[in-house]
């Protein structure tokens, strides 16, 4: 089919013609198979078409709200390590950052900088059959630990990018990133 060809050129409109061969074997059910001018046809079609594209720093944003009280409300903790889990299904370059805002959503500092995680993996046909978890420990020291316990929100950030050896990679509707943020 060369459907992909005709869609990249980006129409506003399509036009189709066709045949439809009706009983081509005959009257072989005593008229039972035939089709009357009051009564319908009914087809289907169904159709995938992801999206298709070159990606250079395609950004996500997720914020979620932080409440360091309710997590120390002693005040005990002065260092941690924490353990960033992610489970990528997207076939593109990643890397994530999370940043740390106050109550009135000025930035505070950064946990983690443009840290690279790994891409889901794509199969012969292109598409991603299995979701890569990336694990990312890291420390936070007493400065940033001050910090946190100021942080009312964290912004984790996602960039995507296309790998440079790829022209064109598809997009489906199931791609995702979950991310699990883990203190010890």
């Amino acid at each position: 089919s060369n459907i992909d060809l005709i869609l990249e050129n980006l129409p506003n409109q399509l036009s189709y013609a066709l045949d439809i061969y009706l009983n081509p074997k005959g009257n072989i059910s005593n008229y039972n198979d035939f089709i009357y001018y009051d009564h319908g046809l009914k087809t289907s079609l169904k159709m995938e078409i992801p999206l298709s594209l070159i990606a250079n720093n395609l950004t996500f944003l997720d914020t979620v709200d932080i409440n360091f009280t309710e997590i120390d409300p002693e005040n005990h903790i002065n260092n941690a390590t924490l353990t960033l889990i992610t489970l990528n299904s997207y076939p593109l370059q990643t890397t994530i950052s999370m940043i740390m805002l106050d109550e009135i959503n000025f930035v505070l500092d950064t946990l983690l900088h443009n840290t690279s995680i790994q891409s889901g993996n794509i199969n012969t046909l292109g598409i991603v059959d299995e979701a890569i978890r990336s694990e990312i420990v890291f420390d936070v020291n007493e400065n940033k630990m001050e910090m946190l316990k100021e942080t009312s929100f964290i912004i984790f950030k996602a960039v995507l990018s296309t790998p440079p050896s790829i022209s064109h990679i598809d997009i489906y509707s199931n791609y995702s990133i979950d991310i699990q943020l883990i203190a010890d």
